[in-house]
């Protein structure tokens, strides 16, 4: 069986985390290692901030050197595991992966329109549902778009970077298709930071554009 402990030994530093993980599945501690090093394989990351939880379920009679296939697109971590042992039919158990990372929280409860100080935030180490993803790692200047309550992660959802184009500045936009450019001069009508969407105004078109976010002063249309 993959124990509380073993499970925690891909993920060091996560005991805080413990009460979150399930005791699942009787997996074979060999066999649960080779499926873990599968899905860190696919997810391209080291095994050691792999935490695994077993679903319901018993493969404790299935010998470790069993073949298995891990079924599922791993949205929010969950997989089905088919073990398929000798001459015996195949068994299937669900399986959720999560990985521990270093994640940015809030100190305190923080209310939209807030510009994050350097001590609204705290690096701890937390358990990930799903495989890593890379994301901007928030700094002080950051704006908080919706209620944040102490030890929430101060992820994309909650918080964005400071805008870079505001509300009456120019803006010059860029249309691309293929080897063809098309350069338009327009006024912001909203604030808006790198990669957010800026509704714009301009002179050789009638409406409002809307344009992602490049650089200060810059925006792409889609």
């Amino acid at each position: 069986m993959l124990s509380l402990s073993s499970l925690l030994s891909f993920a060091p530093g996560l005991r805080a985390q413990a009460p979150r993980l399930q005791a699942g599945a009787d997996v074979p501690a060999r066999l649960a290692s080779r499926v873990a090093t599968a899905v860190a394989r696919a997810w391209g990351v080291d095994t050691a901030g792999l935490v695994l939880s077993w679903g319901t379920g018993t493969a404790s009679d299935i010998p470790d050197s069993s073949a298995f296939r891990v079924m599922g697109r791993g949205d929010d971590g969950w997989f089905v595991v088919s073990f398929e042992p000798p001459g015996r039919p195949a068994r299937a158990i669900r399986l959720r992966a999560g990985m521990s990372t270093l994640t940015a929280v809030a100190t305190r409860v923080l209310r939209p329109g807030t510009r994050l100080a350097a001590t609204d935030i705290r690096m701890d180490t937390t358990l990930v549902w799903g495989p890593p993803t890379e994301s901007e790692t928030p700094a002080e200047g950051w704006l908080v778009k919706r209620v944040v309550s102490a030890g929430d992660p101060l992820d994309g959802f909650r918080v964005e970077p400071p805008p870079v184009v505001t509300a009456g500045q120019p803006v010059r936009v860029l249309w691309q298709r293929g080897n063809v450019t098309v350069a338009l001069e327009g006024t912001a009508l909203n604030d808006a930071g790198i990669g957010g969407r800026v509704r714009i105004t301009t002179e050789q078109r009638p409406g409002v554009v809307t344009g992602t976010v490049t650089a200060p002063g810059q925006a792409r249309m889609p």
